[in-house]
């Protein structure tokens, strides 16, 4: 496991890389209310992709080392397509419906926007499951050549575009088409092998027992990804309608402060979400000890982070332009999200387990309620502070409701007093002011605190360490 990670994070450092100069050349280059509507229609291909998957990427995951499939990958995948095909004709015919709403809500009257949104969500279906190949295959080498060439190819096109003339939001636009173009292609070349199956054996394809079964797994996804994306991106369109397109592109630019945190969440998802399905198909039983181990580990690992970009935060909004240097007191709280989901996705494993994924459902629409509520009290009255409070809150409640519910059918020993420690002391931290003295004082207390707390781990570890170095040479 820990192998594999570390191919993911090496891979992931280059890609994380790129994406950083990006956000740096975006938010000097272009002015907040273009940087704002441009990242808007990114998260709304999201939203798209959602509608139309109908929960099929999460069909792929889970049955993928079903015995059925293991050795016929392309059987699977051009099942699951089947049913996202028939979800993006749909989405189609609503899009014409619903033109002029869909334009109003991505505040824009230029009609080339649907079209764009249209290719967007098509190429981003084409890359979200060539992607899953090499995930569930563990080939982590190519997964990071796909990701680091799309966002290379990203930062060139706009560098391109942008002094070729095109200064508005669709630099942001065409960057990110051609990014989701590129990637396809490579995994396409990658794995036409894979991808391959005789004409004579594509009947085999449409299969209305398998087909109820993807179904019946996949469709609870998607509403709970459809509500987990309203979660998530609630607060985005409260500032837009409260605040104007300037105030959501400095709270967008407040993401990019948070980077660091998304990245290590990126990089564990990928390698885990293969890797936890397979041992809870091959050996539930005696993988427990490996999710406790997981779970203590990541959340130290996170908490620690955590301390340290909040220490670094003066230095870290001079990354930012000019006119986004307000983000910097919206970004601490934002760094609540990737903590609470990360965690989440290891107490998770009952739900994968057991085939329960219509809890999903539940798990958003909680996470949903908490956020519409904390947005309506907090952002009128704090504005970007008070929408990343109710981000930090949303997913606070997400992993609090998957952490209770998964717990019911595969449970595994956690310190809830240890977590609920460290929760309040990022918290704490978050408040303190910005003395540069006071910050340092907290951040040598609240290390040295986790220390105490991890004291046992630390010593297993040390003395392991130790054992292995002096160990007696093996005798030829």
């Amino acid at each position: 496991m820990i192998k594999l990670f570390l191919s993911y994070l090496l891979g992931g450092a280059a890609s994380g890389v790129i994406m950083i100069l990006s956000t740096f050349c975006m938010t000097r280059l272009l002015l907040p209310e273009a940087y704002g509507l441009g990242m808007f229609f990114v998260t709304a291909i999201n939203l798209s992709f959602y509608i139309c998957n109908m929960g099929m990427d999460q069909v792929l995951v889970r049955y993928f080392y079903e015995p059925e499939y293991k050795s016929n990958t392309a059987l699977l995948l051009y099942r699951c397509l089947a049913i996202v095909l028939v979800g993006f004709v749909l989405f189609v015919c609503m899009m014409q419906v619903f033109q002029a709403k869909v334009l109003g809500w991505l505040s824009t009257t230029d009609a080339r926007v649907i079209p764009a949104l249209l290719a967007a969500t098509a190429l981003f279906i084409c890359n979200r499951f060539l992607q899953l190949i090499p995930r569930l295959k563990e080939e982590a080498k190519y997964f990071n050549l796909a990701n680091g060439l799309a966002q290379l190819m990203f930062l060139i096109s706009f560098i391109v575009l942008f002094y070729g003339g095109l200064t508005s939001y669709w630099v942001v636009i065409d960057s990110q088409l051609i990014a989701f173009a590129s990637s396809v292609l490579l995994l396409f070349g990658l794995y036409r092998k894979v991808l391959y199956m005789p004409f004579n054996k594509l009947s085999s394809v449409i299969s209305r027992k398998a087909f109820k079964a993807f179904l019946q797994y996949g469709t609870p996804s998607l509403f709970s990804l459809g509500l987990t994306w309203l979660f998530v991106n609630l607060d985005k369109l409260f500032i837009l309608h409260w605040s104007g397109s300037d105030e959501l592109g400095i709270y967008t630019a407040a993401f990019a402060l948070t980077a660091p945190l998304l990245f290590v969440q990126s990089i564990f998802n990928t390698a885990w979400a293969p890797r936890m399905t397979q041992m809870l198909v091959e050996r539930p039983f005696k993988s427990r000890a490996i999710f406790v181990t997981t779970f203590e580990r990541l959340n130290v690992g996170l908490f620690l982070l955590f301390l340290v970009l909040v220490l670094l935060k003066p230095l870290l909004v001079l990354f930012l332009g000019e006119g986004y240097r307000a983000a910097a007191t919206i970004f601490p709280w934002l760094l609540f999200a990737p903590y609470f989901r990360t965690l989440s996705e290891v107490v998770f494993a009952g739900i994968v387990k057991s085939k329960k994924s219509y809890w999903n459902i539940v798990f958003s629409l909680a996470a949903v309620i908490v956020n519409v509520a904390s947005c309506y009290v907090l952002i009128p009255r704090f504005g970007g502070v008070g929408a990343a409070v109710s981000v930090a809150l949303s997913f606070m409640t997400f992993f609090v409701a998957r952490w209770v519910v998964a717990f019911r059918y595969y449970a595994f020993r956690i310190s809830v007093g240890k977590s609920l420690g460290y929760i309040a002391m990022m918290v704490a931290f978050v408040l303190v002011g910005d003395s540069i003295m006071l910050k340092w004082s907290c951040f040598f207390v609240l290390v040295s605190s986790a220390i105490i707390m991890e004291r046992a781990w630390l010593v297993d570890v040390l003395a392991r360490y130790v054992a292995r170095v002096f160990a007696p040479l093996p005798q030829r």
